[in-house]
């Protein structure tokens, strides 16, 4: 039997997994690089409003699961998109040897034959422009001020580029897991055009040199993705996270004949305060039987980490996914 990383990888290859791999079980997350602490963890507080690096206001009202962006026109951080070098200053991403210490011990305690050594990325280059000056004007500015929006994008994207690259400097990772959502749950954002022009070719950049360095690009956005799924293959992305079910999976994989993997399909639904099993285990079945025969898919919940709202469900599905495996792989 495989373990959970051979299998994962021999789904990547195109060869021969010798079951559905189970959501994020292939992938061992490494939670505690400084970059991560002071970009995430440091600005997400429960029960209150705090402030990221770049002035960006985190609401997390007390009892909700996470907290989000709180851009009012008072206190956006880019007011003027053609005056954004006034206010977007850029944050140094170095960080004395010593805190690395944690992470880089973490990293090598990952066992290299069960699991890959997994980094986080979190709020891509579109999430970064839209906490900055809101949802709206990030859309208009595409539109309205093509040549500033540009210029900004080029700005966060360097960022980006040097923050990955200590990254991978500090940790011997397999994988990075890259959030940056692009949809609603039936359509884009934005036209495909102005994803070809404004974030293909930065992150053709940015994905290009992450794999470069021998590190894959596990991509989450739980999202309708469909038009673009070219482009992401395009881009070196190996596997997108949070498909769902609103795309249309056998169309996809016809398009794309397996190079794009699909994590997904698990309709978040079912992860509510009254949720039971037979509710949850019925959706895992439905979601393998609607997508795993069109190949190169990982049945998952569609959320961007290895979690649920409610206790117990994420540990359902996985353990429905393994009954299934159990049922059909070992014959």
């Amino acid at each position: 039997m495989l373990t959970p990383r051979e299998n994962y990888l021999e789904l990547v290859k195109g060869g021969k997994p010798d079951r559905l791999v189970n959501g994020y079980e292939p992938f061992a997350f490494i939670f505690s690089d400084p970059l991560l602490k002071k970009y995430y963890f440091d600005c997400y507080v429960e029960g209150q409003d705090t402030l990221n690096p770049f002035g960006v206001t985190i609401r997390w009202e007390k009892g909700e699961h996470a907290g989000m962006p709180y851009i009012t026109q008072e206190n956006k951080v880019i007011k003027d998109v053609t005056d954004w070098k006034k206010d977007f200053i850029v944050q140094d991403v170095k960080f004395p040897e010593e805190a690395w210490k944690p992470a880089i011990e973490e990293c090598a305690k990952v066992d290299r034959k069960e699991k890959l050594a997994t980094g986080l990325m979190v709020t891509g280059i579109f999430e970064t422009a839209h906490f900055l000056m809101g949802f709206e004007d990030t859309l208009m500015n595409f539109l309205m001020e093509p040549e500033a929006m540009g210029e900004l994008l080029d700005a966060i994207l360097d960022w980006k580029m040097a923050y990955a690259k200590e990254l991978i400097d500090h940790l011997d990772l397999d994988v990075m897991l890259y959030h940056d959502d692009w949809g609603a749950k039936d359509r884009l954002f934005f036209s495909k055009e102005v994803f070809e022009e404004f974030l293909k070719p930065r992150y053709e950049k940015l994905f290009s040199y992450i794999t470069s360095r021998g590190v894959q690009i596990l991509f989450h956005a739980d999202s309708y993705l469909e038009p673009l799924v070219e482009d992401m293959v395009d881009i070196h992305i190996t596997t997108w996270q949070g498909a769902l079910r609103t795309n249309n999976f056998k169309a996809i994989q016809e398009r794309v004949k397996g190079k794009l993997i699909c994590m997904g399909g698990i309709d978040s639904i079912v992860d509510h305060k009254g949720w039971t099993e037979e509710e949850v285990r019925a959706e895992v079945r439905r979601a393998i039987a609607e997508y795993a025969p069109y190949g190169a898919y990982i049945p998952c919940i569609t959320y961007g980490l290895p979690e649920s709202i409610f206790p117990g469900v994420l540990e359902c599905i996985m353990d429905e996914v393994n009954k299934y495996n159990e049922e059909h792989m070992a014959k």
